[in-house]
C-alpha cells in the first residue's frame, strides 16, 4: 500500500525512479509480478513459468492498472537474482526502463515447497518446479535469462553511488528525455 501511495505522488510531482535491485536476492515470484510490474505496465501477461516438458504451468498477468509513467532506471549487479531479475527483465523487455550495471546473476528457475508426511529428518521439500520467461512483445518471443542473466544497457562499475550513476552522460540523457 506504501508503494502505491509513493507512485501515485510520484507520478503527481512528475518525477523519474531509480529502482535499485543490486545485491537484491528475489523473493516469491507471486508477491513480485502482479504488483509490481502492474504500477509500471498496467494490465497484461509478461512472465510465463514452463515445466520441463514443455508446458505452461503459469501465466502471471498484472491485474493493476498503471500508475507510474515516468522514467525508470532499473540498477543491477551479478547479485541480482532470481524475482529481482525477473523484474529487471520484464520491464526491460516491454522497453519500459533502461539498465545500468553489471549482467545479473541469472537465476530464472522457480521453486515450490512440497510438504511431506511427518517424519523425524524432513518436514518440507523445497524443488524447483518451472522455468521462468519474460515476455518480449516487440519480438512475440519469450525471453529466457536462467544460467545467462539479464544484460544491462549501460555497463558500469556496480559498486558506484548512486549519486555518480545518475551523473553519466547516457544515464542523463534517459532521465531528461
Amino acid at each position: 500500500k506504501s508503494l502505491e501511495e509513493f507512485l501515485v505522488t510520484a507520478e503527481k510531482e512528475g518525477v523519474n525512479l531509480i529502482l535499485d535491485l543490486r545485491n537484491c536476492p528475489g523473493g516469491a515470484l507471486t508477491d513480485v509480478v502482479p504488483q509490481m510490474f502492474g504500477f509500471f505496465l498496467g494490465e497484461r501477461k509478461v512472465v510465463f513459468c514452463f515445466r520441463a516438458s514443455g508446458y505452461v504451468k503459469d501465466v502471471f498477468v498484472t491485474p493493476y492498472k498503471k500508475i507510474f509513467n515516468g522514467n525508470m532506471v532499473v540498477l543491477i549487479n551479478r547479485n541480482t537474482v532470481s524475482a529481482a531479475e525477473i523484474m529487471a527483465g520484464g520491464l526491460k523487455y516491454q522497453k519500459r526502463v533502461i539498465i545500468v550495471g553489471e549482467k545479473s546473476f541469472g537465476k530464472g528457475l522457480s521453486q515450490g515447497v512440497y510438504s511431506l508426511p511427518e517424519n523425524k529428518f524432513i518436514s518440507e521439500l523445497k524443488m524447483t518446479c518451472a522455468k521462468s520467461e519474460v515476455f518480449f512483445p516487440f519480438e512475440k518471443r519469450y525471453i529466457a535469462f536462467d544460467k545467462i542473466g539479464i544484460e544491462p544497457d549501460i555497463k558500469i562499475d556496480p559498486s558506484l553511488p548512486v549519486e555518480e550513476i545518475l551523473n553519466i552522460p547516457e544515464v542523463k540523457e534517459y532521465l531528461n528525455k
